[in-house]
């Protein structure tokens, strides 16, 4: 019996646990997407405090400056944030977009759209881009971690990337019958006059 109660509240300290561990979530969507070198890369950054709403705080984004060039992020219009508490992230190297910030002091729950990232798609290759805490605290002048709307307390949020593949432009076939049958009339006319 003793044993049985020792093993329940194991189980319940674990079980605690691993719903603050999910208190929070970030995501790239689409998780995977293949464009062409030129083409225009959108993605979506969603998040979700369906079981603890946030205050809000702040996040870095990472890709392949190789591959992608940075354009734009735009806010989701559907969101009630703070005025003054929402940032778009700046980029502050090649590959590092710093402090994407959000928040509401009567708390953030979701899931909901926070906006949308833009990007150019430069070279052949795969990019991969990530998410963490932003590492600009708020001492620094950035929004620093989540915080819970409930508790005040740091949140563990969980991020979710994406990856972008980047292929050359393939040449038409139409393109190639065209270049084809030119180079046929070419070589007939030369033919004839010669």
């Amino acid at each position: 019996m003793r044993k049985s109660l020792v093993l329940l509240a194991i189980g319940l300290l674990v079980g605690l646990g691993a719903v603050q561990a999910q208190a929070g979530s970030f995501a790239l969507l689409p998780p995977t997407q293949e464009v062409m070198v030129g083409d225009t890369v959108t993605l979506g950054v969603t998040m979700d405090f369906s079981t603890d709403p946030t205050v809000g705080g702040g996040l870095d984004i990472f890709y392949d400056p190789a591959v992608l060039s940075y354009q734009d992020f735009v806010f989701a219009t559907e969101l009630n944030f703070d005025f003054g508490f929402t940032g778009a992230p700046v980029l502050v190297s090649p590959g590092v977009l710093q402090n994407l910030y959000i928040g509401n002091f009567s708390g953030l729950a979701g899931p909901a759209l926070v906006g949308t990232l833009t990007f150019s798609a430069d070279a052949m290759g795969t990019s991969l881009l990530t998410m963490a805490d932003s590492a600009l605290a708020a001492a620094d002048g950035g929004a620093g971690p989540f915080y819970s709307a409930a508790t005040f307390a740091e949140q563990v949020v969980d991020y979710t990337g994406a990856e972008v593949n980047v292929n050359v432009v393939p040449i038409p076939g139409s393109v190639l019958l065209l270049g084809s049958g030119l180079v046929g009339l070419v070589g007939v006319r030369r033919r004839r006059s010669g």
